[in-house]
Order: C-alpha cells, then sequence, then structure tokens
C-alpha cells in the first residue's frame, strides 16, 4: 500500500510539470489584467447615448410652447424656419 508521504511529491512533481511550473502566476495575472481591462474598455465605450444638439433642443422647446397654447402655429412656423 502507498502512504501519503509518497504522494506528496509525485502531485508535486505533476504540478511542475503539467500546470507550467512557476509560470502559472504569471499567466494567471495577464489573464486578470486583459479581462479587468476588457470590463474597463466595455464599460467607457459601452453604448453611447445620443445628446441632442442645440437645434434639436430648440425645436423641442418650440413644439412644447406651440402644445401648450404660448405661441401660435404662424410664430412656430416662422421661428422655425430660422433655426
Amino acid at each position: 500500500m502507498i502512504g501519503f508521504a509518497s504522494l506528496v511529491p509525485a502531485v508535486s512533481d505533476w504540478n511542475e510539470n503539467h500546470m507550467g511550473g512557476g509560470w502559472m502566476w504569471l499567466w494567471g495575472s495577464l489573464m486578470m489584467f486583459i479581462l479587468v481591462g476588457l470590463v474597463v474598455w466595455l464599460a467607457v465605450r459601452g453604448p453611447q447615448r445620443h445628446l441632442p444638439s442645440a437645434t434639436e433642443n430648440a425645436r423641442a422647446i418650440l413644439a412644447e410652447r406651440l402644445a401648450r397654447g404660448d405661441i401660435d402655429p404662424e410664430e412656430y412656423n416662422e421661428r422655425l424656419r430660422h433655426l
């Protein structure tokens, strides 16, 4: 029967030969760095929100004023032409 003490060197030897030896910490760190970089890149570059331009904003304000009855349709069309 094989004792526990005789298995320890075999497991240690297997790790060095099959798990990259001392380089595993480097590859693990590199993969974590890449993963964190990818998450940051996606968060920054993710879905871009469309910000309305000044003209679009002015048209929306004019349409709102027309809907409230602050200005009549003729004044609305005249101001819209100036934009």
